[in-house]
C-alpha cells in the first residue's frame, strides 16, 4: 500500500472510531441489529430462557473456548464457535467469509441468529459487520450505521483495519462489475474477471509476505522455512501438511521427515511456471484439505514462498469445497496473506470458475 493510501486509510479508520464513539445508546444485554440477527453478551448466551423467548435457532460465539459455550449444548440450537481474542493484533479476517456464510444460511432457512462474545461490542460486532458487507452488499460505513442505530458497538482498531481491507476489496470488485455492465458485458451470476483484471486485483494493495498466515479457519499458507520448522508447526497445532513443491530437487521433506510430529503428509511435485498444469491436482488437494478440516484438523499448505503454488491449491479448495467464486476466494485469502499465483495458475483457476464445477454444492452469490 502506498504512503498516501495508508494515510488515507488511517484517516478513515479514525473517522469510523469517532462515529462509533459518538453512539449514545445504552449498552443492553441483547439487541436485534438486522432482521432476525441479534448481537449480545455472554450472559444472554448462557440464559436458555432468553434465547428461547427470542426464538434463537443459531448461535455464533465469537469468544469460543476449548470448553465450548456453557449451556448451549443442552439446547436445540445450531452452534458455531470462533476462538478469537479481543486484541488489536488478533487476525479475525480468516473467519469473515465462513461466519458470513453461516449467518446467511441460517437466515435463509427462516432462522434467528444470536452472535455474541463477552460484551457483544467488538468481536461479535465485527463478524456481523463483515456479514452485512459480504452478503448484503453494504459499504463499511453503511454497515456501521445500520448496526449502531440499534446497538452501541465498537470493534477494536485492529478489527476496523481488517474490515477496511475487506471493504476496499469488495468495492473494487463492485466497481469492476459496474464498468463491465456499462460496457455491455453480461454480469449475470458469478462473472469471472479476465486474466488481466485478476492480476491487477491481486497486486493492488498486496500485503507484505510473512512466513505463515491463517487464511481460513485452521488452514494456513506458508513458506519453506515454516515447513522445515517443526517447533512452529507444533505450536500451530498442524495435523496435516500439503507440500505443493515436493520432489527431490525442490522441497524434499515427505512423510518420514515429519514422523516425530505424527502429521499426515501429501506432496505434489509442481513447478511454479505458467506452463505447468496444476489442474489435475485441484481435486485431490481439495479433498485432502477438506478431509482434514472435517476431522477438526489443522492444515499447513506450503511451497517455496507460500505465494503461488500453495495459494493456487488453497483457492481451488475454497472454490470446490466451500463453493466460493474465484473472486470471493481471492478476497478471503488476501485479507490475511499477499498471495500471487502466476499467470498460468490464475488462468487455470479461471477455467475452474467458468466450468460450473463449483456450483455443484448449491453455490449462490455471496454479495
Amino acid at each position: 500500500m502506498s504512503g498516501s493510501n495508508q494515510q488515507q486509510n488511517l484517516v478513515l479508520i479514525k473517522e469510523l472510531e469517532l462515529i462509533l464513539d459518538s453512539c449514545t445508546l445504552e449498552l443492553t444485554p441483547v439487541d436485534e441489529v438486522w432482521p432476525n440477527l441479534y448481537i449480545g453478551n455472554v450472559a444472554v448466551a448462557q440464559n436458555r430462557k432468553t434465547l428461547h423467548k427470542l426464538g434463537i435457532t443459531h448461535v455464533l460465539n465469537a469468544a469460543h473456548s476449548k470448553q465450548g459455550s456453557i449451556g448451549i449444548h443442552h439446547m436445540a440450537v445450531d452452534y458455531y464457535g470462533v476462538e478469537a481474542d479481543d486484541a488489536v493484533d488478533f487476525i479475525l479476517s480468516p473467519f469473515f467469509y465462513p461466519t458470513a456464510r453461516y449467518i446467511r444460511a441460517a437466515l435463509a432457512m427462516g432462522g434467528r441468529v444470536f452472535v455474541h462474545c463477552l460484551m457483544g461490542v467488538s468481536r461479535s460486532a465485527t463478524l456481523v459487520l463483515a456479514f452485512l458487507m459480504i452478503v448484503e452488499g453494504l459499504r463499511l460505513w453503511e454497515a456501521v450505521a445500520a448496526v449502531r442505530s440499534h446497538r452501541d458497538v465498537c470493534p477494536n482498531p485492529g478489527f476496523l483495519q481488517q474490515l477496511r481491507s475487506l471493504d476496499r476489496s469488495l468495492e473494487r470488485e463492485r466497481r469492476r462489475r459496474r464498468q463491465a455492465q456499462n460496457l455491455g458485458h453480461s454480469t449475470q451470476g458469478e462473472e469471472t474477471p479476465s486474466l488481466t483484471e485478476l492480476r491487477q486485483f491481486i497486486w493492488m494493495d498486496r500485503k507484505p509476505v510473512t512466513p505463515v498466515n491463517q487464511v481460513w479457519p485452521n488452514l494456513y499458507i506458508g513458506d519453506e522455512s515454516v515447513a522445515r520448522d517443526k517447533t512452529t508447526l507444533s505450536s500451530l497445532g498442524v495435523t496435516h501438511i500439503l507440500n505443493a513443491a515436493a520432489g527431490r530437487h525442490r522441497i524434499n521433506t515427505g512423510q518420514q521427515y515429519y514422523s516425530d510430529l505424527g502429521v499426515e503428509y501429501h506432496g505434489i511435485e509442481a513447478a511454479d511456471h505458467p506452463e505447468f498444469d496444476l489442474r489435475p491436482f485441484f481435486s485431490p488437494a481439495a479433498q485432502f484439505i477438506d478431509g482434514a478440516l472435517k476431522k477438526n484438523g489443522t492444515v499447513f499448505v506450503h511451497c517455496a514462498m507460500g505465494v503461488s503454488r500453495s495459494a493456487t491449491l488453497v483457492l481451488a479448495y475454497l472454490m470446490i469445497c466451500q463453493c466460493l467464486s474465484l473472486v470471493d476466494a481471492i478476497i478471503a485469502v488476501r485479507l490475511s496473506r499477499g498471495v500471487a499465483p502466476n499467470s498460468g495458475f490464475l488462468e487455470q483457476l479461471r477455467e475452474l470458475d467458468l466450468s460450473g464445477e463449483i456450483t455443484e454444492a448449491d453455490h449462490t452469490d455471496m454479495s
